[in-house]
């Protein structure tokens, strides 16, 4: 029986990395945004250039963003990695397998999906064993970005989806310019090979010049992609949690207005009554001075029935602004909890839907890192077949580990006093995207009985005392 193959092209547009770059801007911080000033906060009609720069100096980001994805990712991994396979050194630059998944997690639930390649270090001839060893001369791991990522072609032959061609663009230091690097999938009867290309676009036409190519000889192309959301696309996919990332940019603008605000407020205000431009004669000297004012300046006057009188703002656009960003940091708390059990604030009905929602989009993130793994271990038996497939695990822990229901029963034991405060907190970790820090003392302290009164004790310590010695 012989299936038919369907190929199936994935062009990465605009609309795929419109997303893909307010992502990782927002991931990146303060200083990518003004950086970025005129998309995410542009000058207003007739601001003057030294207001805008005072505008843009005062925005912040308070990144909630970052900090609900990598702490999730974090978490999934805190317990550790159960695996056969080799763990130091697998990109080639010191870092270990756990902190390598750890990363690619990120980059996953960020773009929603991570492309992770496996190559091998260039060499002429074939090394002995001595020299892999003392080279490290074994395949690595290498997170591709997502934003240099042009075109994909897929094939599903049956119930398989087979990567055919991947291309993305690159720099290499021998060559100028920006370079394309592609691998294409190529079947001769039961024989399957892989060739790399590295292209070059040249000319109005972008016709592409042949700089570098070669064979791999293995049977697939050796990149994995890793999602961080469940969709229906292949090969591609959008950031699942952006809606915390336009919030956590309209934070950024917001405290660029309250930052104003709170400078025009805490200035005293001049106001004056009949002014005019000084009157000047036809060499251009003042015959009559008038006053012209401006938060930043202020002009003589002449005017026998000017006045002119210093007003304090009440600071109402304080208020305002300040109840604003408390609404956008509750939003941006709520939303965070995307990546948790529970919303602080709903309904018990509602807290249970969300927290199967949640909880089996992070178990889906734990799978899709624990697949990956397997997949990029196998890859590197493929190239090397002196190195063992291996096992790959995730230590049963963190968010997405624990139900509603195992939460409840924590709770009821945590409140008859059967667990712990310092367990309780530990447990409480292991579901939120941030730590709650125990204090041991402030535990001490509410042991003591606040409405005691020192005297009293005093007197209670006496009468004890009394007791004793009759």
């Amino acid at each position: 029986m012989i299936l038919n193959t369907t190929q199936h092209v994935v062009t990465i547009g605009t609309d795929v990395t419109d997303q893909w770059q307010l992502s990782d801007d927002v991931f990146e911080g303060t200083h990518r945004l003004r950086q970025r000033k005129i998309k995410y906060l542009p000058k207003l009609e007739g601001e003057s250039k030294e207001a805008y720069e005072m505008r843009l100096k005062r925005a912040v980001l308070k990144n909630k963003y970052k900090k609900t994805l990598t702490k999730a990712v974090a978490n999934l991994l805190k317990n550790g990695i159960t695996t056969t396979f080799e763990e130091a050194n697998v990109d080639g630059k010191g870092t270990n397998l756990k902190a390598f998944l750890r990363k690619m997690g990120v980059r996953a639930v960020k773009y929603g999906i991570s492309y992770v390649l496996v190559d091998t270090p260039s060499f002429e001839g074939e090394p002995n064993t001595l020299e892999k060893e003392l080279y490290s001369i074994k395949p690595y791991f290498s997170i591709l970005d997502n934003l240099t990522v042009t075109e994909i072609k897929y094939g599903i032959l049956g119930s398989t989806i087979e990567l055919q061609y991947f291309e993305f663009k690159t720099t290499l230091p021998e060559y100028e310019g920006e370079l394309r690097k592609v691998y294409e999938l190529h079947v001769d009867g039961d024989t399957k090979l892989v060739q790399w290309r590295i292209e070059k676009e040249e000319g109005e036409g972008k016709e592409r010049r042949l700089l570098e190519t070669g064979i791999i000889d293995i049977p697939i192309i050796p990149i994995v992609p890793v999602y961080g959301s469940d969709n229906d696309d292949v090969f591609v996919n959008v950031p699942p949690y952006l809606d915390l990332a336009y919030y956590n940019l309209m934070h950024f603008q917001a405290t660029s207005d309250a930052g104003i605000a709170h400078f025009v407020a805490a200035t005293p205000m001049l106001f004056m009554r009949d002014s005019s431009v000084a009157k000047r004669d036809d060499k251009g000297n003042v015959i009559e001075d008038k006053i012209n004012i401006s938060p930043w300046s202020v002009i003589k006057t002449s005017a026998n029935d000017s006045e002119v009188s210093w007003v304090e703002t009440q600071g109402a656009a304080l208020t305002q602004h300040r109840e604003w960003l408390t609404h956008i940091e509750t939003d941006m708390d709520e939303l965070s909890m995307n990546l948790n059990l529970q919303s602080p604030d709903a309904t018990a009905t509602a807290n249970n839907l969300q927290a199967a929602d949640n909880q089996a989009g992070i178990e889906f993130v734990k799978d899709e890192i624990e697949r990956a793994a397997r997949m990029l271990i196998k890859i590197v038996s493929i190239f090397d077949s002196s190195i063992p497939t291996g096992e790959f695990e995730i230590n049963a822990v963190g968010i997405g580990t624990i139900t509603p229901e195992q939460i409840a029963t924590i709770e009821t034991l945590h409140g008859k006093g059967l667990i712990s405060d310092e367990a309780y907190v530990e447990v409480i970790n292991k579901t939120l995207p941030f730590d709650i820090e125990y204090d041991k003392d402030a535990e001490t302290e509410n042991d003591e009985n606040p409405n005691s009164d020192p005297d009293d004790e005093e007197l209670e310590e006496e009468s004890q005392e009394n007791e004793t010695e009759e």
